[in-house]
């Protein structure tokens, strides 16, 4: 199992990822709050797993701001959990 944690802010996000372990998997990424930056997450998620099914993602409630990719990563299927800060 993958956990990715996205750091929430207004134009840029970023996102990392450990094993069960915690030991880091990848090196972290930015990634812009635009559908683009989006699809950049989502390579990049796929880039760490074989399958979805292998991760979970975990992200920070900060303002309105975690909707958008939310509701992204959700409607492609990826298992998303949010956290108040």
């Amino acid at each position: 199992m993958i956990f990715a944690g996205v750091d929430i802010a207004k134009m840029d996000h970023v996102i990392g990822a450990v094993d069960e372990g915690g030991e880091e998997v990848c090196r972290p990424m930015a990634f812009k709050n635009t559908e683009a930056g989006f699809e950049r997450c989502v390579a990049w998620l796929e880039s760490i797993a074989e399958s979805q099914d292998d991760v979970f993602i975990g992200m920070e409630a900060t303002g309105h701001y975690w909707m958008a990719l939310f509701s992204y990563l959700t409607a492609r299927g990826w298992s998303v959990g949010v956290g108040n800060p």
